[in-house]
């Protein structure tokens, strides 16, 4: 599974005009073809209750195999989620640094903000006018 998906990954990457419609029904062929074998595996040879890790995630890759491959459908969806990972890493430094939150309401109100300078940050704009500019409201 892995090296199908690092291929189609570079495929997307190199030469994005290789994907019509009819390809990409073939590539969503091949990818139940891989699930199909690995739920084969797990019925011949199932997992003790000790490692049940790998048919996890092969449930989570039938379940949302819309998801894995939405990629090759939409040029605006990345192959990966580094994007929301880079962000919410800035959010748990911050919950790391303060131990514990006092309410909900604070957690809400730090991601309310984090998120509008984040947006703002990544448009370029200027986030101390953009500070002011909410502040004299």
């Amino acid at each position: 599974m892995k090296k199908f998906l690092s291929s189609l990954i570079h495929l997307k990457k190199s030469d994005p005009d290789i994907f019509t419609e009819e390809y990409i029904v073939s590539m969503e062929n091949q990818y139940s073809d891989i699930l199909r074998d690995g739920e084969y595996e797990y019925v011949t040879h199932p997992p003790s209750k000790y490692y049940p890790n790998g048919r996890n995630l092969l449930k989570r890759l039938i379940e949302y195999k819309h998801n894995h491959l939405l990629f090759l459908r939409n040029h605006l969806v990345g192959h990966t989620n580094n994007l929301s990972e880079r962000l919410l890493r800035k959010f748990k430094r911050k919950m790391h640094q303060t131990v514990s939150f006092r309410s909900n309401n604070s957690i809400i109100y730090l991601c309310d903000s984090m998120s509008v300078i984040e947006s703002n940050r990544l448009c370029y704009a200027d986030i101390f006018q953009l500070s002011k500019d909410i502040f004299s409201v």
